[in-house]
C-alpha cells in the first residue's frame, strides 16, 4: 500500500470545503476495487452525494492509446453519465494523432 493512495481522501476534503454540486474524480481502472476508493465513495456519500462509478477505455472515444481508467462521479442532484463513445471506424492511431502537428515544437506545442 502506497502512501500516495491516501490522497484521494482528500478529494472529500475539498468537497467538504467548497460544496461543489458535482464532483469528478479520474483514476486508474483498477482504484474502483479498493478500499481507498470504497472510503472516498462512503465520505461523498456522508456529505450528500449521490456517488456512481465507471471505468472506460479511452481508445473509444477517440485517443490513439488503449488506456483503462476509471471516473467517480459524485453530485448533489442528478448524477451526470458519460455519454456513449462514438466508435470510429477504426482505432485511431498515433499518426492520427500528430495530424497536424509541426515537425519541430514551435513554442505553442512542446511534443
Amino acid at each position: 500500500d502506497h502512501p500516495r493512495n491516501a490522497l484521494s481522501m482528500e478529494v472529500a476534503r475539498w468537497a467538504a470545503a467548497l460544496a461543489p454540486r458535482v464532483v469528478v474524480v479520474e483514476n486508474v481502472a483498477a482504484f474502483l476495487g479498493t478500499p481507498h476508493h470504497r472510503r472516498l465513495a462512503g465520505a461523498l456519500e456522508a456529505l450528500g452525494y449521490a456517488v456512481a462509478a465507471t471505468a472506460v477505455d479511452a481508445a473509444d472515444f477517440g485517443v490513439a492509446q488503449r488506456r483503462l481508467r476509471s471516473f467517480t462521479f459524485a453530485a448533489r442532484g442528478p448524477l451526470p453519465t458519460l455519454a456513449p463513445p462514438a466508435r470510429p471506424r477504426r482505432p485511431a492511431t498515433v499518426a492520427d494523432a500528430w495530424v497536424g502537428l509541426p515537425e519541430v515544437p514551435d513554442g505553442r506545442n512542446l511534443h
